[in-house]
Parts: C-alpha cells; structure tokens; sequence
C-alpha cells in the first residue's frame, strides 16, 4: 500500500539509485559509443528518459493503491500490492546500443543515423510486444522461471556487471563501501540502525 515505511523509503532510494546509474551510462554511451552530439542527450534523450520513468513509477504506485483499496471491500481484506518499479531496461539498453547502433555508427559514421535507427527498433518492438500482453499469464504457468532469468542474467553479467567490476576494483578507497553496504543490507536483509535507508547510506561514502 501507500503507507511511507522504512521499507517504502528504501526501495526508493534503491530505485533512484538504479535509475541515476543508468542515466549516467546513457550519457556517457551514446556519446562516446555513437558520437551523439552532447545537447542532444542533455537536451532531449536524458530528460525525456526521466519524465517516463517519474510518471511510469507514479502510475504504477497508483495502480497498487487502486488494487489494493479494491482488495478491502472483497472477502480476501487485507491484501497488500506492491508498487513495480519501472524503468529503462538495462538489458535492453545495452543490448540496442551494442547489437543496433554500435554497428550503425561504426559502417556509417553518422551518429544521427545511428540514434534514429535505434529509436525505430525500439518502437517496433513495442509494436511486437503489444499482442504479447494477452499471453504473459500462460506463458508464465508453462515456461519455469530459471528458463526466462537465465538469459536476462547472462547478458547483466557480461554487458553491465563486469564493467562496474572492473570500475569498483580500479577504484577500491571510493567504491569498496558503497559495494559493501549494498550487498550487506541488500542482500542478507540486514537492518540499518534507525531504519536509515540503504540506498541513501551507500552515497554518503
């Protein structure tokens, strides 16, 4: 539900956290990746990627808040919905930069090109994806959870894992803590005292 928990605050400041990462690599990706002109990704690819995901994330919260305040007049009360974070796909992210624009920009040259070739394969997957929304729940009950996951993790370990890997290590004094406090409390579900946030507390060091 709605209610503003330690639980809740954290979540968003893990959210946040996910989400600042990934606005930053895609700054620095299509700059350096696809020779995109700076005021193109300040001006128009950063902030229309954090409008979505402000307004994403608020649908999404509201749509919990709908479920479960439905929940309460049924005979099942007390039913609590968690809010889906949402956000860019990493996976997907470095998948169209790599696999579609890379390429592009490396036969061309022309980093415009590149950037509008990957925004139309974007939007013809989301034309494939539309018809899929009707299948999502059969699909679920016949293909185990492991078969789905597997690939989604091969590629954060190989596109998104190891190169902060590598930064971490490179960099042990800055990133060492933050890393730590991330998989301690993450991970093991530990406690920080006074309900202080995760997430938060990984950016002080």
């Amino acid at each position: 539900s709605g209610a503003l928990t330690a639980g809740n605050m954290d979540a968003g400041f893990g959210q946040f956290l996910n989400t600042l990462i990934l606005l930053l690599n895609i700054l620095s990706s299509l700059r350096f990746r696809i020779g995109l002109d700076q005021n193109v990704v300040v001006n128009k690819v950063v902030p229309g990627a954090a409008f979505t995901i402000f307004v994403s994330n608020i649908v999404f919260g509201g749509w919990a808040e709908v479920l479960s305040m439905r929940s309460m007049t049924k005979a099942n009360r007390g039913d609590t919905f968690t809010a889906l974070p949402h956000g860019i796909s990493t996976v997907l992210f470095f998948a169209f930069m790599m696999l579609i624009m890379a390429p592009v920009f490396q036969k061309t040259g022309d980093a415009e090109l590149a950037y509008r070739t990957g925004l139309a394969s974007c939007f013809i997957l989301g034309v494939l994806e539309l018809p899929c929304l009707f299948l999502v729940d059969r699909i679920r009950k016949l293909v185990p959870r492991a078969a789905m996951m597997s690939a989604m993790a091969g590629v954060s370990l190989t596109f998104i894992a190891m190169t902060f890997t590598v930064q971490i290590f490179s960099n042990p004094a800055v990133a060492i803590a933050p890393l730590t406090i991330i998989l301690v409390c993450y991970g093991s579900n530990v406690q920080l005292p006074y309900k202080i946030p995760a997430g938060l507390l990984a950016l002080v060091p």
